[in-house]
């Protein structure tokens, strides 16, 4: 017995509401397999074809992102391949795409093309019902937290991360009457527009910030009241610099009271994020200075500190530096408020999705007889 099943019999029935096979939902509302409510459920080609053609878009997993298909990076066939794929595998507008095989598998998205393009093996594409069943809505509802778990269950145990045609077959929903499932699939298809149009605000804002970079830290632009030539220093005369950890294994990380900075940490902030700040086990001896002496890069690149202070740079002088390094962070502040904030959305997402996919809150009154 799966722990959904477990977790799904201990909860206590509402007035109004069934218990069922994926949890407690209105009394109103129906529970069916994919099967039940499309009409061809079909992946691509189990034979690659040959890529370089000029003819038709070539899709697989890697263009199927959580709601949305890319196909900037897709590659292409030539007509004579992609006819041979597509007499079996017919995509069409519409339909839901489901990736099933891989790391990406349970990514999933309407296909929104009004053109004809081949599928690999590696994503699968559900036509439903229309007439009964709205697509958006069940890409909703495998987008969500209990759609993904359900799919998980299907694939444990296997040795490849793989989702069968037959097991995509069996997978069940709870479906509400089609007005509603229209109603649920546009108020969260509203909040997703809204999360896009926070990452394309986000990427438009790191792009001015890159471009305003490459110009003022080489002096390419000045700012205005700034004038004279930058003054040519080694790093080594501007300050000084200090190991890290050596000497560590697995097992002094996560147990001590000192803290560190993790490498990632400075890859992926320009200023150190102050919330991944982990803990190390730290003794202070004179060994630790012998293993500094004697530690070699053989696992990664390093470039030693000798060298590192030898390094030249053009410095404008303190006033300029401050002035350039306030604009950068005031645009580090503006990107950071848009990724709080897009966070929040998410968030806020996927509360409305616990809430509206199991019919918790309902958007339209079974009991008005004008819905």
């Amino acid at each position: 017995m799966s722990k959904h099943k477990l977790a799904i019999d201990n909860i206590q029935v509402p007035e109004g509401y069934q218990k069922t096979e994926v949890g407690v939902i209105p009394e109103d509302w129906d529970v069916q397999a994919l099967s039940e409510m499309c009409v061809k459920i079909q992946d691509g080609t189990h034979f690659s074809p040959s890529l370089g053609g000029n003819d038709y878009l070539y899709i697989t997993s890697k263009n199927i992102g959580r709601g949305a298909l890319k196909i900037s990076n897709a590659e292409r066939i030539d007509a004579i391949q992609h006819r041979a794929i597509y007499s079996r595998c017919d995509v069409r507008k519409g339909d839901l795409l489901l990736t099933k095989d891989g790391v990406n598998t349970g990514n999933a998205a309407l296909n929104h093309l009004n053109e004809e393009f081949s599928l690999l093996s590696s994503v699968a594409f559900l036509r439903f019902n229309t007439k009964k069943y709205d697509p958006s809505y069940f890409l909703q509802q495998i987008l969500s937290s209990d759609g993904q778990n359900r799919i998980k269950e299907l694939m444990s145990g296997n040795a490849i991360t793989r989702l069968t045609l037959e097991k995509i077959r069996r997978i069940q929903f709870s479906v509400p009457p089609l007005k509603e499932q229209r109603a649920i699939a546009q108020t969260l298809s509203d909040v997703d527009g809204l999360i896009a149009a926070l990452d394309r605000a986000i990427a438009k804002k790191r792009n001015i910030k890159t471009a305003t970079m490459q110009e003022l830290l080489i002096g390419k632009k000045r700012l205005p009241g700034f004038h004279g030539e930058w003054e040519m220093k080694l790093l080594g005369e501007m300050g000084v610099t200090y190991g890290g950890l050596n000497g560590k294994t697995k097992a002094d990380f996560g147990t001590g009271s000192s803290q560190y900075i993790p490498f990632l940490n400075i890859i992926n902030n320009v200023v150190v994020d102050p919330d991944d700040i982990k803990t190390v086990k730290v003794s202070i001896n004179e060994g630790r200075k012998l293993l500094y002496t004697l530690a070699q890069g053989t696992t990664r690149y390093n470039l030693s500190k000798t060298n590192f202070m030898k390094l030249k740079l053009k410095i404008p002088t303190p006033q300029e530096q401050r002035a350039i390094a306030t604009i950068l962070s005031d645009m580090d502040a503006e990107i950071a408020a848009l990724e709080k904030r897009r966070a929040k959305t998410q968030a806020m997402k996927q509360g409305m999705m616990q809430e509206l996919l199991t019919g918790k809150t309902r958007l339209i009154n079974p009991n008005n007889p004008c819905n």
